[in-house]
């Protein structure tokens, strides 16, 4: 949601692990009592909003998808010299794919997790060897 076009639009207590049901619980009150809170779902919510805030191109670049299918989606966000590559996988399986980027990043130049160490280089046009654990996501900066 936060590398999407558009505004995050956040439900208040999804931040915090308020949990809901079918009505009434449906629309339960706020937990003002942060004992009650899920931590670190706040902490990762923190993160995202970070993420969005550092990067420019999460806010106002360009869309474009690049794969869109068996569960995995990936799309490439750009403004002036930055390239943000975004890639999930829905599945409950690893999937390993090869993303063709030529034209939107210089041949050889190098693509970094924001929240991790890989590092990929994009070789021939393509950013290939892109490994995705099952219900996951990476977000990758070349600026």
């Amino acid at each position: 949601m936060f590398t999407y076009p558009g505004a995050p639009c956040i439900y208040y207590g999804d931040e915090i692990g308020l949990d809901g049901k079918h009505d009434p619980d449906c629309c339960k009150t706020f937990p003002w009592d942060g004992s009650r809170w899920n931590h670190d779902l706040r902490d990762f919510f923190k993160r995202c909003i970070a993420l969005r805030k550092t990067h420019p191109a999460l806010r106002r670049g360009s869309y474009t998808v690049l794969l869109s299918e068996n569960d995995v989606c990936t799309f490439v966000r750009q403004l002036e010299n930055e390239t943000v590559v975004v890639a999930l996988n829905l599945s409950h399986e690893t999937r390993e794919m090869s993303l063709r980027i030529k034209g939107m990043v210089d041949e050889e130049a190098t693509l970094r997790n924001v929240w991790g160490q890989d590092v990929y280089t994009v070789e021939g046009g393509s950013l290939r060897g892109l490994k995705l654990s099952p219900r996951s996501g990476v977000v990758l900066s070349h600026a």
